[in-house]
């Protein structure tokens, strides 16, 4: 017989039986993520804005691109051999132990 403590009630319950507690979302409303923000200048255009979506437009219209949602970018691993990668962690040794 496993039990497992009801994170709804807080009593333990049988696995072998059907669950006895359903859980219920503390709002019957839905998740909505408004467009509305406090207001911000745009360092790109100067303009106060307070709309996300205006606020993303400006950006890509200036040119610029906001960190956080570009896509990245795949790299190829550099190919050392034993020998270079050594030598690469040597040099890193160095130049830190030097303040370079």
């Amino acid at each position: 017989m496993t039990q497992r403590m009801c994170k709804t009630c807080g009593n333990w319950h049988d696995l072998d039986q059907p669950w006895p507690c359903r859980r219920t979302s503390k709002s019957s409303a839905p998740y909505v993520i408004s467009d509305t923000m406090a207001p911000t200048k745009h360092m790109g255009t100067g303009e106060v804005l307070d709309s996300k979506a205006k606020f993303r437009s400006a950006t890509r219209a200036s040119g610029c691109v906001e960190i956080g949602n570009e896509t990245i970018k795949t790299r190829a691993p550099e190919k050392l051999d034993g020998g270079q990668r050594r030598e690469a962690i040597r040099k890193a040794i160095y130049d830190l132990k030097n303040h370079r």
